[in-house]
């Protein structure tokens, strides 16, 4: 989406309360499933009691934005945080 000064991101919070509860139900088969390169990092919400994989990097946002990036996606600069977190965006 585009507006008139240039790419729209939207922010705002997930209306679904389950939406924590959906990231620790994310497994490594699910993951890999989806073709997820995860390698190496750690994702950690900062929203939610949920972070998935033990590797030296870190990468953390919202469990909504990590879930996105465990299942392949690429996120705008400056959802995510970390020394990781440039791998996962465009």
């Amino acid at each position: 989406m585009r507006g008139e000064r240039g790419p729209c991101v939207r922010q705002h919070r997930l209306a679904d309360p389950g939406q924590p509860h959906r990231a620790r139900t994310a497994s490594g088969r699910s993951l890999r499933f989806f073709g997820a390169r995860l390698e190496g990092v750690r994702l950690r919400a900062t929203d939610a009691d949920w972070s998935y994989g033990q590797g030296p990097l870190p990468v953390e946002g919202r469990a909504e934005h990590l879930l996105l990036v465990a299942y392949g996606r690429r996120l705008p600069t400056g959802l995510l945080s970390g020394a990781g977190a440039e791998r996962f965006t465009r």
